[in-house]
């Protein structure tokens, strides 16, 4: 319960309605991913933890227009996230921007390009 709480909280930082941990992702196994929209967020340590742990957006908690949006800028925001891991932190950087120009309020995105600066 004290990890989710604390997960709780960080979606105001992040933006979004519906975060889960890695732990729930996969504790979920394969139904995570056929039956929700689910994107990569950010890796974090959460206060009171030693170990960092990723943490997912569910998507279908937004509303219908901000879901149509961020499914379209999905693909462009998972090549970004994996240009970020790669350290790779210009094309990143234009990932991201990318998927702002299509939806200018997409928090993750703004923070990812805060990261690569």
């Amino acid at each position: 319960v004290n990890l989710a709480s604390r997960t709780e909280a960080l979606c105001k930082k992040y933006g979004t309605r519906i975060l889960i941990t890695s732990f729930t992702k996969k504790a979920m196994g394969d139904v995570a991913d056929e039956i929700f929209t689910i994107r990569l967020v950010d890796t974090v340590t959460v206060r009171g933890k030693s170990q960092s742990c990723s943490i997912y957006e569910v998507i279908d908690g937004d509303r219908d227009d901000v879901k149509m949006l961020k499914r379209r800028i999905m693909q462009r925001y998972l090549e970004g996230v994996d240009f970020f891991s790669a350290e790779k932190y210009k094309p990143a950087a234009r990932c991201f921007r990318d998927c702002l120009k299509i939806f200018p309020g997409d928090k993750p995105s703004q923070l990812y390009i805060e990261k690569c600066t």
